[in-house]
């Protein structure tokens, strides 16, 4: 069972679909911190294929009781949004995990993240960038989602 803590938008599905709908026809958005996507996962490997782009926030990625590890879903290149993947569990014996990702209150500084090259875009376009989001697309699996 899948545990959702996102929402599939009209603005959201406007703004990105016709640029990614080939490879993720659906898209899910976490926008309020603590949103999160939850389930528990029978198999080996894990990811979730997701977006990073100016707008992105950060995530918790927890597995089972494990240390929670942070991701940034905007990187250096960040001035437009692009599909990227979100690693949670790889190439693991198989086993039965528990799985939550969620969206962290923390803002992040997205101005010192991004290239030297690319502040100046930021500067020009602060808008862009006032969002602290996730878009997921699809999970993908070695394995299957247990009911």
């Amino acid at each position: 069972e899948i545990s959702l803590g996102l929402v599939g938008s009209e603005m959201c599905i406007r703004d990105r679909s016709k640029r990614f709908q080939r490879n993720m026809p659906q898209l899910f958005q976490a926008t309020e911190p603590g949103a999160s996507l939850e389930f528990t996962l029978k198999g080996s490997s894990a990811s979730v294929f997701d977006l990073l782009g100016p707008d992105g926030g950060q995530l918790k990625v927890q597995v089972d009781d494990e240390e929670p590890k942070l991701v940034k879903k905007i990187d250096s290149y960040c001035t437009y949004s692009r599909m990227a993947k979100t690693s949670v569990i790889a190439e693991s014996e198989p086993s039965e995990y528990k799985i939550s990702i969620s969206l962290t209150p923390e803002k992040l500084n997205k101005r010192e993240i991004l290239f030297e090259k690319n502040r100046e875009f930021f500067d020009k376009n602060p808008e862009k960038f006032t969002e602290h989001t996730w878009f997921a697309g699809s999970l993908l699996v070695i394995g299957e989602v247990a009911e």
